[in-house]
């Protein structure tokens, strides 16, 4: 691998001058290609298969006010569902949590040793991507968090951006050594101890599900009665470890969507044992829940977390057929099944695991991965794979990506390999949608108040859409100036009532410093 200075900064590629304008290009193989043959009654097509008009504005407002869609009846995924994993201590999640947060702080502190000013913002969990998808890529089974496997990508991937950062290459260095060491050591600390949390029964932990209260004074009595409330989940009674779980908050909006695919989950899932007693199942659902939320707080990082917005998923599944995500949570996914990063913990809530372990044969897929190139080159990769598979069997499948274009991004590969696509026999449109014209679900709205119309939050980028189809899916939904302009209205539709309050404190921090810099030359 070439020394960070050398490949670090290089400057961007252009965006395509077709993305500037944002037509849409199709492919003449796909105008060509005859539609999947299908029932010949218009009745006893599916809601899919139908051409539909697009959304009206009262459709649009709906599927932005709620956290989650209807869940597809029949959907294939390409798998069976991961097995779940059997009864593990919640000291051992705890020893997760804290051996992780010692390595965040760990980086922290060099990075703020740093002569640069600039955040490094979400450094740390990329280079924590990175980690897991190289321990991912091995046969044997590792911590979902901590596993005991080097990661020299990861870790040059980390230097690269330190440098850009302003840190020097010894400084880097440095940093990336002292980090992995570090990570190397809480991995074997906490594979010693968890045989001896092993003997730990869950009979001991007693959770507790209780409203939280509402501190808040500069609302009304109507406006505060409006708006979803929140709920504390609590542990206590643990032997030797009383109050070492702060409370955990989770939205009543998203405990009880929650609750549904917890339900869904058990009864779909192969050999599950559903006991018929109520209390039983409750405590299954409160101890899968704890554990779950756990990692979530554990991994951090909000921006990773994000999800387009309820609006934007209703016309990609109007438009596109899109009935299941590649990269979600049991905390943002619109519905089940989809596939996430942690199946050991999110299979109990409908999740069918990692999506680079899915070889499904057809059917149309949401892709809004975590801004970490690695992750993304990998995924570029994956789909190239299965749309190949999928053409050579006339199947129809489909992929809308959504990725944030940043300057970081257009720097490394992951960037040309998305292009390669779009410009390949599978690319059937390429939009952007500038920075200040659409929004996300926070990555946090779990833990809001107000509902889903209350947790929006501005882009802190521009957002690059790929519509990548096999000839029977590009007929079948076709990529059309309508839909392209029926998405960027839904994405729209996330943009905050309240830009200035909602908008991040990193991009506050980037938009100072660009115009700081700006400031500074134009005195020159």
């Amino acid at each position: 691998m070439p020394p960070p200075s050398k490949v670090a900064c290089i400057r961007p590629p252009a965006f395509k001058s077709e993305i500037k304008a944002s037509p849409v290009r199709t492919k003449p193989e796909a105008k060509q290609a005859a539609a999947p043959a299908g029932p010949e009654d218009p009745s006893e097509q599916t809601a899919e298969a139908r051409p539909s008009p697009l959304l009206r504005t009262e459709e649009l407002i709906a599927a932005q006010e709620r956290c989650s869609d209807p869940f597809p009846l029949g959907h294939t995924m390409g798998k069976s569902a991961p097995k779940q994993r059997g009864f593990e201590p919640l000291s051992v999640e705890l020893a997760r949590a804290e051996g992780v947060r010692r390595l965040r702080l760990s980086l922290g502190e060099h990075v703020r040793k740093l002569p640069t000013k600039l955040p490094v913002v979400g450094a740390f969990e990329r280079w924590h991507f990175g980690w897991l998808r190289e321990a991912a890529r091995r046969a044997e089974v590792h911590d979902p968090l901590l596993p005991a496997v080097p990661a020299p990508e990861a870790d040059a991937a980390l230097m690269q951006e330190l440098v850009c950062a302003g840190a020097d290459e010894q400084e880097a260095a440095h940093i990336t050594v002292e980090l992995r060491r570090g990570a190397m050591a809480e991995a074997a600390k906490l594979r010693s101890a968890a045989p001896k949390m092993a003997g730990e029964s869950h009979q001991s932990d007693k959770i507790d599900i209780q409203a939280a209260p509402d501190n808040s004074t500069s609302r009304s009595a109507a406006a505060s009665s409006s708006r979803c409330g929140l709920s504390l989940v609590s542990v206590a009674g643990r032997e030797g470890a009383p109050g070492k779980i702060a409370p955990l908050k989770i939205s009543d909006e998203q405990l009880a969507k929650l609750r549904a695919m917890h339900a869904q989950a058990s009864s779909a899932a192969t050999g599950a044992v559903v006991s018929g007693d109520p209390a039983l199942e409750e405590s299954r659902f409160h101890n899968d829940l704890v554990r779950m939320l756990l990692r979530y707080k554990t991994i951090g990082g909000s921006g990773f977390q994000a999800a387009l917005g309820g609006a934007a998923f209703a016309v990609l599944r109007r438009c596109f057929g899109c009935t299941a995500e590649a990269f979600a949570s049991p905390l943002n996914a619109r519905t089940a099944p989809f596939c996430s990063a942690f199946p050991d913990v999110d299979a109990a809530f409908g999740s069918m695991g990692s999506f680079l372990d899915l070889r499904p044969t057809e059917g149309s897929f949401e892709a809004n991965p975590p801004f970490a190139p690695e992750l993304i080159l990998a995924m570029a990769a994956h789909m190239h794979a299965l749309l190949e598979s999928a053409e050579a069997s006339a199947k129809p499948l489909l992929f809308a990506v959504f990725v944030g274009a940043s300057a970081a991004l257009r720097r490394h590969e992951a960037w040309a390999a998305l292009q390669r696509l779009a410009a390949g026999a599978f690319g059937r449109a390429q939009w952007l949608v500038a920075l200040h014209t659409h929004g996300y679900t926070e990555g946090h709205a779990h833990i809001m108040r107000g509902g889903a119309r209350e947790t929006c939050r501005m882009s802190s980028c521009d957002t690059a859409v790929f519509i990548l189809a096999t000839s029977a899916a590009a007929a079948r939904w076709p990529a059309s100036a309508a839909a392209e302009s029926a998405l960027r209205d839904a994405m729209r539709a996330a943009v905050p009532r309240k830009i200035k309050q909602r908008a991040s404190k990193a991009n506050k921090e980037a938009h100072a410093a660009k115009r700081k810099k700006r400031g500074k030359g134009a005195r020159g």
